[in-house]
C-alpha cells in the first residue's frame, strides 16, 4: 500500500464512520463470551466489550469498549488529568479489525487465529478518551492477503472522533 494510498484512507477516516448501518448490515449482539472465540486475547487484554454492527458487503463492524473509571492505567496516565493511553486505543480497533476479520472468514472455527501486529502505517489522536467513556469503536478491512491484513479504525466518543488508525497484521501459519 502506497503513502498515498494511505493518506486518502485517513482523510476518509476523519470525515465519515467506517460503518453504517445499511442494508446490508447486520446487528449482531456479540458479548465478551462470543469474542472469546474471534480473538486470542483475554482479561486484562481484552479491550473490545461487544460487537453490536457488522456489514460483510462493506466489510465493517462497530463494536463497543467502556472505559472503566477504576482502569489501573489511569494511576500513571496521567495523576489528575488521566487519559486513557493512545496505545491501548490502536491495541483495541485492532481487536475490533481481528474481530471483522473472522466474522468475514469462509474456514471460520472455534480456535482463534494466531496473530502478530506488523505495523501501525498511520495512527492520529483527535480528542482524549478518560474514565467512565462509552467508546464506540469502528474497523474495516482494507486490504486483505491471507496471510497480511490492513484494516482501518476509528475511536468515537459521544459522535466526536478521538483516533484513527490504519495497521497491518501478519497471520502466522
Amino acid at each position: 500500500m502506497t503513502r498515498d494510498e494511505i493518506a486518502g484512507i485517513v482523510r476518509r477516516l476523519r470525515r465519515t464512520p467506517l460503518h453504517e448501518d445499511g442494508a446490508s448490515g447486520q446487528r449482531p449482539s456479540l458479548g465478551r463470551e462470543d469474542l472469546f472465540r474471534l480473538v486470542p486475547h483475554r482479561d486484562p487484554f481484552l479491550l473490545i466489550d461487544a460487537i453490536d454492527g457488522f456489514d460483510a458487503a462493506a466489510r465493517t463492524v462497530r463494536g463497543r469498549r467502556r472505559i472503566r473509571e477504576d482502569d489501573p492505567v489511569f494511576a500513571g496516565h496521567f495523576p489528575g488529568h488521566p487519559v486513557y493511553p493512545g496505545v491501548l486505543q490502536v491495541e483495541a480497533m485492532g481487536q475490533l479489525a481481528l474481530c471483522l476479520a473472522r466474522l468475514l472468514a469462509t474456514d471460520e472455527t472455534d480456535r482463534p487465529p494466531d496473530v502478530r501486529a506488523t505495523h501501525i502505517h498511520h495512527a492520529m489522536f483527535l480528542a482524549p478518551v478518560g474514565p467512565g467513556d462509552d467508546l464506540v469503536l469502528h474497523a474495516g478491512i482494507v486490504e486483505d492477503s491471507g496471510l497480511t491484513a490492513i484494516s482501518a479504525g476509528q475511536v468515537f466518543n459521544n459522535g466526536v472522533l478521538c483516533a484513527c488508525a490504519v495497521q497491518e497484521a501478519y497471520f502466522v501459519a
